[in-house]
């Protein structure tokens, strides 16, 4: 019977692994500017692509193509896509498409990762119908597999579709279209298919990985810190490691991890509480980070024994708005928090991988030192 070593070593030595950790290191543009999971910039580019006019030779062929894919019985192909015009973020919709010559407008809501909110489906339709009156209205809504819009005049199409086709037109070469354009196209299709949709070699790999190590892989997965403790594990390196900061607690309650500290030039800052598990030092002022598996807030929190305290706190942080301002707390706690900031939301937590999320969060803790925070330490260091 194998040790747990043998079969980790059986594993990193396969060359199964070594030809899936090529195929997905292969260099992608899309990726290198870390564009992968951001909207805006798939509806940036999808636009150019759309747009009759531009000068990636497609033409009005992918513009056709996505009518003709959700209106099947129709016959597109009589119409003269030529002149139309292509709008970005139009009153908020993320792709509009105007021919003026055919009376033809087409709004295009994509999302990848987030739903829809706050009726906007009917708003838009409402927008461009009242705009373009006497207009013929198309309304589509992009996603990768499918999903059904909220508002009946909406008609679903997929990234899936776009990939296919974008494949189609490399494929084919029709219509011709100049090499730097190719590789673009190649590497936004490889993209969406990594990244957003679902790439036949890399489920062939990796099912044939699992199929030959699947004890290895069980492994592996038993030992993995999850997400959460690595992001609470930066967070505690990123505090520790400067020598201007005092740890004062990391504490786990009701699934939420709260990571707090405070500048050296507090620690005899005025006021007390008597310790507690959220400070056992016993301050009643510091920073805090507050980690969910959906979410990581940080505020900078006065906690309160009396009401005089939170007034003289809060009145300092009215004086100082925008930055600060005497925001949300419970009363029950006897907290409230002066300044808050929302680091990772939950659109954002699935949407993209750890190493981005450690990346995002390094970025903005090198930020804030360099700006809020000696601002903030000021207003408060001379308080007794």
């Amino acid at each position: 019977m194998s040790t747990s070593k043998e079969l980790l070593q059986s594993f990193k030595a396969s060359p199964l692994l070594v030809e899936l950790e090529a195929h997905l290191n292969e260099f992608n543009m899309f990726e290198a500017a870390g564009l992968e999971h951001r909207e805006i910039y798939h509806s940036t580019f999808l636009a150019y692509l759309l747009s009759p006019n531009g000068n990636h030779g497609l033409a009005d062929s992918l513009l056709r193509a996505l009518l003709k894919e959700s209106h099947s019985s129709e016959n597109f192909d009589v119409l003269d896509l030529s002149g139309t015009k292509i709008r970005r973020e139009w009153r908020n919709i993320d792709i509009l498409a105007v021919n003026d010559e055919c009376k033809l407008v087409v709004a295009i809501e994509n999302k990848i990762h987030t739903g829809e909110h706050d009726d906007q489906l009917a708003r838009y339709h409402d927008e461009v119908t009242h705009y373009f009156s006497g207009y013929r209205i198309e309304c589509l809504f992009l996603t990768p597999f499918g999903g059904v819009p909220s508002h009946k005049r909406y008609r679903s199409v997929t990234y899936e579709f776009i990939a296919h086709r974008l494949s189609q037109v490399l494929s084919d070469n029709v219509p011709p279209l100049d090499q730097g354009v190719r590789e673009t196209i190649w590497q936004y299709v490889k993209m969406l298919r990594r990244q957003i949709l679902r790439d036949p070699e890399t489920e062939r790999l990796c099912l044939e990985i699992y199929r030959q190590h699947r004890k290895s892989i069980e492994l592996i997965l038993k030992h993995l810190p999850s997400r959460q403790t690595r992001i609470q594990d930066l967070l505690v390196a990123l505090i520790t490691n400067d020598n201007n900061l005092i740890s004062n607690a990391v504490v786990t309650r009701s699934a939420v991890t709260q990571v707090t500290f405070l500048p050296k030039s507090w620690e005899h800052l005025a006021p007390r509480i008597a310790p507690d598990p959220w400070s056992p030092s016993g301050h009643a002022f510091f920073f805090g980070f507050s980690l969910s598996a959906r979410k990581l807030d940080f505020s900078l929190q006065i906690r309160y024994e009396s009401y005089d305290i939170l007034h003289r706190f809060s009145e300092i942080a009215a004086s100082h708005p925008p930055l600060l301002k005497p925001g949300s707390g419970s009363a029950k706690y006897r907290y409230r928090n002066l300044y808050e900031r929302t680091i990772l939301s939950d659109d954002r937590m699935d949407a993209a991988s750890l190493e981005a999320h450690l990346d995002t969060i390094t970025a903005w803790w090198t930020e804030f030192l360099a700006t809020d925070f000696h601002q903030i330490e000021a207003i408060f260091s001379g308080v007794r």
